[in-house]
Order: C-alpha cells, then sequence, then structure tokens
C-alpha cells in the first residue's frame, strides 16, 4: 500500500480498497470483500494469500462479473501441476518471481542444474524446492568459503564477506556485507531491487521481457 501511495500518483493509480484482516480459508466466504472492490471499481487485485484462498477470490471474480481484473499471484511459480488444473481461473493472472525464470535464457545457470536434478529425482518443481535449492547452495558456498576446518560461525562469518552471491546466476547479486536488514531506515540497501514477471497464458507460465535480461529493476531511493 505504501508503494502505491507513494509512486501511484503519478502513474494515475490509488489503492481503492485493501483488507489485512481476512480469514485464513474463508469459512465464510469472500462475497462481500469482492462486491466492496467491484464498487469501488478494481481492476488490478494484489494477493497476499495462499494459492488456494486466491482460486476462491478469482471463482467469486467471476461471479460478480469481474473477469477483467487482474490478479497478482503470491505464489505458485513453476508449479505446472497448479497452473494446469485451473488454468482458466487463472488466465491472465501475474507473478512477480526473485529467481530467474525458467522461461528465460537458463543456460550455464544454476536454474538449468536444478531442473535437471528435479527431472532425476521426480522432484515436483514449484517455489518452495526453488527457494530450497537456493538455501541449500547459500549453506555450501559458506563452508567452502570458510574453509576445510569450519563451525558453524566461522561459515557464518565467510558467507557474510560475499559482496556478489547469486546462487549460481539464480538470483541477482546480494552483498551480504550489508543486506541483512529491513531496508527501511537504514542505509543497508542493494543498489538496485530487481523482479521478474511472468503471465499465465494457456496453461503454462509466459515471460513478460526480454528472456536474455529478464529481471526489471530499479534503483533503490528510500
Amino acid at each position: 500500500v505504501r508503494t502505491f501511495e507513494q509512486w501511484g500518483p503519478e502513474l494515475d493509480i490509488e489503492v481503492v480498497y485493501r483488507n489485512d484482516a481476512l480469514t485464513l480459508g474463508f469459512p465464510n466466504g469472500i462475497g462481500p470483500e469482492v462486491k466492496a472492490m467491484k464498487d469501488e471499481g478494481v481492476d488490478l487485485v494484489q494477493t497476499c494469500i495462499d494459492q488456494n484462498s486466491v482460486l476462491t477470490v478469482l471463482q467469486e471474480l467471476r461471479r460478480q462479473g469481474m473477469d477483467d481484473t487482474t490478479v497478482v499471484l503470491p505464489q505458485g511459480y513453476a508449479d505446472q501441476r497448479f497452473i494446469e488444473d485451473n488454468s482458466e481461473l487463472l488466465e491472465g493472472s501475474l507473478l512477480g518471481v526473485f529467481t530467474l525464470p525458467f522461461e528465460a535464457n537458463i543456460e550455464g545457470t544454476a536454474a538449468a542444474t536444478f531442473l535437471e536434478w528435479a527431472d532425476k529425482s521426480d522432484v515436483q518443481v514449484n517455489d518452495f524446492a526453488i527457494q530450497g535449492w537456493v538455501d541449500a547452495d547459500m549453506a555450501a558456498t559458506a563452508i567452502l568459503a570458510a574453509g576445510p576446518v569450519f563451525d558453524r560461525q566461522s561459515a557464518v562469518d565467510a558467507f557474510n564477506r560475499i559482496t556478489d552471491y547469486t546462487a549460481g546466476g539464480l538470483i541477482t547479486p546480494v552483498d551480504w556485507t550489508l543486506q541483512h536488514d529491513a531496508p527501511r531506515g537504514t542505509d543497508k540497501l542493494p543498489p538496485q531491487e530487481c523482479f521478474a514477471f511472468v503471465r499465465v497464458t494457456d496453461g503454462a507460465f509466459e515471460l513478460i521481457g526480454d528472456p536474455d535480461k529478464p529481471f526489471l529493476c530499479w534503483d533503490n531511493t528510500i
């Protein structure tokens, strides 16, 4: 909300409805909330709820005739089963991805290695599996950086001296000498914030942008 309030006016964008008191699982449905959004003329819904709850929202949007409303998914990237099983509902939905999208040019990166081993191991590919791979790579990188004789603290200290960590190209560079704290109110900011974006199209993810430069980045000015 703060982001939209700060940058929205010059783009003619405003927040007309917000609700951060929803009950998990929507036991009483979501009809009144969607009605309120419809009355306010909402045309984009930014979500921070679980995948199944997003489907409930999408179903209610359809029921109330808001078929053209774009929904930003909270998670579900690379979960082909989720996308295929709900392709009609999810059509046109957007998702921001902090890792290198598989729809981009991934040759020579850890994204290609991840997919190779996921296939060999019969692992369901989704954003949780990708995050787990990044976490495991962080641990391995820390141990290697600490040297042959290490303990937990020496591995942490060695990792925190790395200024350009990318998990083998899976994420944009992180300077771990700076980027531990929440950026608001501090000077410990990365030079840029970066996300890649995909759209659900015909039961698959479609990259928005250049496959060779999939990340959209902006300078930090907080």
